[in-house]
């Protein structure tokens, strides 16, 4: 009797559940069947980076191509634009990729062509559009700032009549120090009188100190630089600095002491 009674609870949660299964595979826009788009950053520049950025990146650009962004493919380089968002037919990258002609891309016996399923990724990525996150451009080498021409305005020298600064030329190294230094309100030292000079000389090219004789030497400054370096201190002085560095020794620090192995191949050296 109990059964009897429960049976048709039961007919009607089947029914139900039914129901609901059948409505829910009609609904349109099914997540599952839909295609998932290309992903630019995971799937297209990875792929342009093994095949293209040798001869199109920041180090080497084949006709003035880069392809490193999409900003860099739509300007192009000497053929134009190298992609037409949503028309892969127009787009010069996939023209290039399949031709098997001289304009092949890679070239010939510099890389192995793109596979179809890698033709197929790219045309199917500018038939969506060419979608990608905003980039920023790398620099290439030439870019950087250590290869800029330095640009030397005249600068502002300190002066010392009546409190005015003068302007002063010289030596670009000088300029460009002079320069900074009044932008950041550093006062400089006085000029050093010509015997300290010497004196700097003497004790930088030959590591000794002059001699009063040496210090009221007149002749021009150019003459005495001569002649410390040709004076054979000048070649001891920065010999031993250069040993230094090499870590010369006379003795392994075991056993008795060997001159003639260590010496002769090593001085005549430094």
């Amino acid at each position: 009797m109990h059964q009897t009674h429960s049976l048709p609870y039961c007919l009607a949660a089947t029914l139900s559940c039914i129901w609901i299964a059948s409505a829910y595979s009609q609904q349109p826009g099914d997540q599952g069947s839909q295609p998932r788009p290309i992903s630019y950053l995971l799937q297209v520049k990875p792929l342009l980076a093994e095949k293209c950025y040798a001869c199109h990146g920041r180090l080497k650009q084949e006709s003035e191509l880069r392809l490193e962004t999409v900003g860099l493919m739509l300007s192009g380089g000497e053929s134009g634009p190298i992609v037409k968002p949503g028309s892969p037919a127009d787009s010069l990258l996939l023209e290039r990729i399949t031709s098997r002609e001289g304009d092949q891309m890679p070239p010939h016996g510099e890389g192995s062509p793109l596979k179809p399923d890698q033709v197929q990724l790219l045309e199917k990525w500018i038939e969506e559009g060419c979608n990608a996150p905003d980039e920023t451009v790398p620099l290439k080498p030439s870019d950087h700032w250590a290869f800029q021409k330095l640009a030397i305005e005249e600068p502002q020298a300190e002066g010392s009549q009546n409190g005015q600064k003068s302007t002063a030329t010289g030596n670009p190294i000088d300029v460009l120090l002079a320069k900074k230094r009044t932008e950041h309100n550093i006062s400089t030292a006085h000029p050093a009188s010509r015997q300290i000079l010497i004196r700097r000389l003497y004790l930088d090219l030959i590591g000794l100190p002059p001699t009063q004789t040496q210090l009221d030497d007149r002749r021009p400054t150019i003459e005495i630089i001569d002649e410390l370096l040709k004076n054979p201190q000048h070649g001891e002085r920065w010999a031993r600095h250069w040993m230094d560095i090499w870590r010369y020794s006379d003795w392994y620090g075991l056993g008795t002491v060997s001159y003639t192995h260590l010496t002769l191949p090593t001085t005549p050296y430094v």
